[in-house]
This record gives C-alpha cells, sequence and structure tokens, in this order.
C-alpha cells in the first residue's frame, strides 16, 4: 500500500511542535540546510557567494598582507625634529605644519634645463601681493613680495616690499646678484610685463625676456618658487603659533634655511652661487633661543646673566646678499599679553623689540 507525502511527515511535524529532537536521526555526514544563494547556485550553476578572500591558485606567490597604519610610527618622531622643522622640505604626513602647505596644483617638468649655459646667467623673477584680506599685512607696513631666482644653481630668495614701485624692487635685486657676481649687466631677466619690474630692468640697463601673456606656465620657474615661498610660510607659521602678520620674517626665514639645505646630498644652492659653505648655526621660525643683546639696548645687572630669551625671526645679510654671521631675534617679553591669534593684525606688534646679534644658541636639551 502507497504511504501519502502527508502521512509520512505527520510524525516529523508533530515532534517539532512539541520541541523534541531525535539526535539519532541526525546524520553529521548529511550537508546542512542552504540558503536562497545556494539553492539558486546549484539550480543555475551559475552563482557564488564570496566569502571576501580569493585563494591563491597552485603556484603562485601568496600576496603579503596590507601594511600596518602603525607602521611609519617614526614619521611622527621627524614630524618634531628640528632639521624638518627648519624648512619643511620633505612632506610629513604626521607634521601639522606640512598638513597646511596642501594645495592643489599642476606640476611642469622639463621647461628649464639648468645645465644649459645660456641659462647661468638667467634670473627668473615675480612679485606678489601678501596682503589679501583682513589681518594680514605684514609687520612693519609689508603688504608685497618679490622672489628671485638664479636658475642654474636654484638659489632663490623672498624679499617682503613695502611698495610695488621699481626703486624698492631695485635695490634687492642688486643685493641678491652680488651674491653670485659682480657683473651685473651682463645678468639676463625673465619676468613678467610689469610697470615696475621694466622700469627696473631698463635703469640697470640689463636686458629681459617676457613669457607670453596670460600663461603663467611659460615662467614655471618662478611660479614654482611662488608656491613654495606661499606653502613654507603656511607651515612656519602654523608651527611657530604666530599669528598672520609675522609672514615677512617667516618667508625670509625659510627662504634661507632653503637655500642653505644640500640638494640630493649635493651642494647646496647658497653654496653654488656664493661659493661659501654654509657652516653656520641654523634656526627654526619661531623657536625659543638664547641671545645676546647689544650693550646699547640692554644693560643687564653684573649678577644677570648675559643671555635672554627670545623668538628666532630670521638671518642677517649684508648688501652682498651674503650671510654676516648676524641672527635677527625678538625678546620673549614682546609676546607677554599680546594677542597671539591667526588674524591679530600688525598693530598689536606695534612696538617689537627685534634683536641683532652674532650670539645666538638653542636652549639645552632642545637641539635634538
Amino acid at each position: 500500500k502507497e504511504v501519502s507525502d502527508t502521512e509520512r511527515l505527520a510524525p516529523q511535524h508533530a515532534n517539532d511542535l512539541d520541541g523534541e529532537v531525535n539526535e539519532e536521526e541526525v546524520d553529521p555526514q548529511r550537508p546542512a540546510a542552504s540558503s536562497g544563494a545556494d539553492l539558486m547556485a546549484d539550480d543555475e550553476g551559475a552563482l557564488e557567494v564570496e566569502d571576501g578572500y580569493d585563494e591563491p591558485h597552485p603556484g603562485e606567490p601568496v600576496p603579503d598582507p596590507p601594511p600596518s597604519r602603525h607602521a611609519g610610527r617614526t614619521s611622527s618622531v621627524k614630524a618634531r625634529s628640528k632639521d624638518h622643522l627648519l624648512d619643511h622640505h620633505d612632506y610629513n604626513e604626521e607634521c601639522s605644519g606640512c598638513q597646511a602647505k596642501a594645495r592643489n596644483r599642476k606640476h611642469f617638468r622639463g621647461s628649464w634645463d639648468r645645465d644649459k649655459e645660456e641659462y647661468k646667467r638667467t634670473i627668473s623673477m615675480d612679485q606678489v601681493s601678501m596682503a589679501d584680506v583682513d589681518g594680514t599685512e605684514g609687520i612693519s607696513g609689508y603688504k608685497y613680495a618679490i622672489v628671485i631666482c638664479h636658475v642654474s644653481t636654484d638659489y632663490w630668495n623672498f624679499v617682503p616690499l613695502r611698495t610695488m614701485e621699481a626703486d624698492e624692487a631695485e635695490v634687492h635685486f642688486r643685493e641678491f646678484c652680488l651674491s653670485f657676481t659682480d657683473d651685473i649687466a651682463s645678468c639676463l631677466v625673465y619676468c613678467d610685463a610689469h610697470r615696475s619690474l621694466i622700469k627696473m630692468c631698463e635703469g640697470l640697463k640689463i636686458y629681459m625676456r617676457h613669457p607670453p601673456p596670460g600663461r603663467s606656465v611659460a615662467n614655471s620657474v618662478i611660479e614654482r618658487k611662488i608656491g613654495v615661498a606661499l606653502a613654507g610660510i603656511r607651515a612656519l607659521l602654523l608651527t611657530a603659533g604666530t599669528p598672520n602678520c609675522f609672514w615677512p620674517w617667516a618667508g625670509k626665514c625659510f627662504a634661507f634655511n632653503d637655500v642653505t639645505s644640500p640638494r640630493h646630498g649635493e651642494a647646496s644652492p647658497y653654496e653654488l652661487a656664493t661659493k661659501r659653505e654654509p657652516q653656520f648655526r641654523r634656526f627654526v621660525f619661531g623657536q625659543l633661543v638664547w641671545y645676546k643683546p647689544a650693550p646699547t639696548v640692554f644693560v643687564p645687572a653684573k649678577t644677570d646673566s648675559t643671555l635672554r630669551s627670545g623668538i628666532f625671526l630670521s638671518y642677517y645679510t649684508g648688501p652682498n646678499g651674503k650671510f654676516t654671521n648676524q641672527y635677527v631675534v625678538a625678546d620673549l617679553q614682546n609676546f607677554v599679553n599680546r594677542d597671539l591669534a591667526i588674524r591679530a593684525g600688525a598693530s598689536a606688534f606695534k612696538k617689537l623689540s627685534v634683536h641683532r646679534t652674532e650670539v645666538c644658541r638653542d636652549p639645552i636639551g632642545t637641539n635634538e
């Protein structure tokens, strides 16, 4: 007699309702119940359920695991080192100053070949406005800046300006050229057709060339240097904690630290241009230093220390553009009870006491 499906499954349904399980009837070799995706795969033979791991084929090397996010922990130590804080030249993701330099821009390579003989006396220069919003006018009334670069040696300088007139730019251009040549008339200036720059070149009786109008890419060397200078100023102002009005000092300090740094293990641009090896102490903009003030400015008591605490600002160069072994330092008392907000403005530091000194040292335990 044939038994219907309903009668055959009735005892099983009864056990399920009573909550009892017959362990002897469970076959351990029987596969577990399949999901809907598995049933579709069995029926259609096309769907595969991925488990997030690709099994390597026989004979293929096993791929290395992804690097741990803690693998670069030493970069945080380098971000606080003095060598990195001097100019922030090598990007460090753990450095807040390097993060402040982040911006979107294009890079142009191959526009200039520094090894060509025609660029041995070529100088590229351009002006830039710095006081674009409130609170960004520099200390001592600086609103503009000029960036000058010697193409063959990559020696450059950032000079703050109060105006964009030709007379002020000419003085700084002469100082820059005298650092590597005495024959200024033999130089070739590559710049845009700004009125003050043309007047300056005509007054010095030097040749000049202009890129096509509206094409900054044609003068990529100086455009790149301006970008490097602005990025360095942002980094130094942030790491030093000074207001934006200190950008004239930060720009000069960054440019000097950059040109005195060796390039890929070779000589620095400062050494190539001036024929002098930079054998002097270098400091970070805004760092705490000990300095000896001039006796005409401060007369200590006989029992006082001859050194005072100050904030390092920049390096002092002579009329030939070369370092004079003198440092520019602001006394620490200038920053007591002062507003150090990012847009504090230059008016808060009208009576800033700035010293030129030959004795400038790192505090004990900070030169690391």
